[in-house]
């Protein structure tokens, strides 16, 4: 802004010395020439008014660009401003959604899973989860809503921060129970997608 105020009164300097340029010349003209053609002294002044006319519409072309570059930058910057406070609001949502009463329910039997399977390899964990649908259920809800998670951060739409802090060391545990039977049920239907958002979130997050 203080470019632009700079250049404002640069620019009346230029017409105030091009007018006195001006009469100057045209002193200079009548004291050393032998000629008096008020036409000359006319084209003299001209000169310099058109020469002055250049300059001020130069500059004033240049303020008004540097004010519209100025413009964009604040209007960018306050766009990534309110961006950042959607992003942080969404991210308490979700961890809102997490702590609802339905999902809460769901992750006591998340943890009553984990203590019961936690010696167990990836076969035992599947065939177990067969026999206990409810279980089978409680734990497919829980690693749809890290798989949804690790979609809100893959596409920038949330915090990761704010998620990291909260969901890390619970994915860390998921993944570790889990990793056997996520194996398995890879190896099971030939393709190595199933649950591959959340295995590259918690990796993600470990080497961050």
């Amino acid at each position: 802004m203080d470019k632009i105020n700079f250049d404002f009164e640069v620019k009346y300097w230029v017409l105030i010395l091009s007018v006195a340029s001006s009469i100057v010349s045209v002193l200079m003209y009548y004291l050393f020439s032998s000629s008096n053609e008020v036409t000359i002294a006319l084209g003299i002044i001209g000169s310099n008014v058109a020469l002055a006319t250049l300059v001020y519409t130069a500059m004033n072309l240049h303020n008004v660009l540097a004010y519209n570059e100025l413009a964009m930058e604040q209007g960018a910057k306050h766009h990534l401003e309110i961006l950042e406070i959607e992003k942080k609001k969404h991210s308490s949502e979700v961890i809102s959604e997490w702590q609802n009463p339905e999902m809460s329910k769901i992750i006591t039997k998340g943890y009553e899973i984990r203590n019961r399977v936690r010696d167990m390899d990836g076969n035992q964990i599947a065939e177990f989860l067969k026999e206990n649908r409810e279980h089978h259920e409680s734990l497919v809800c829980i690693f749809n809503y890290f798989e949804r998670v690790s979609h809100l951060v893959t596409y920038e739409v949330v915090n990761e921060e704010i998620l990291k802090d909260y969901f890390f060391d619970l994915i860390k545990v998921y993944y570790h129970c889990f990793r056997g039977f996520v194996e398995y049920k890879q190896r099971e239907m030939n393709s190595n997608q199933v649950l591959s958002s959340f295995i590259g979130l918690y990796h993600r997050w470990e080497n961050s």
